[in-house]
């Protein structure tokens, strides 16, 4: 939802409104056998910053931009875990 979008709406509406009227549709999801360079991929060309991970339908974790950078580094360096 883009700010501003809703200025009409009093906050007490903004906080009831349903969810999925802001919800980007359809969800993004990546599988959890996928590997880095598809992550990447979603986030350098589309711009998102978490992608949730899912295995036969269900969330099983949560990829974000800020920690694959932290891990890229790390092993670049070689401190990675």
């Amino acid at each position: 939802m883009a700010r501003g979008e809703f200025p009409e709406l009093s906050h007490a509406e903004l906080l009831d409104m349903n969810v999925m009227v802001i919800a980007a549709k359809p969800a993004v999801t990546v599988q959890s056998d996928a590997n880095i360079a598809q992550v990447c991929q979603m986030f350098g060309y589309q711009q998102y910053k978490k992608v949730p991970v899912v295995e036969q339908g269900k969330l099983v974790g949560v990829v974000n931009r800020g920690r694959l950078t932290r891990r890229s580094f790390e092993a670049c360096l070689g401190t990675a875990e």
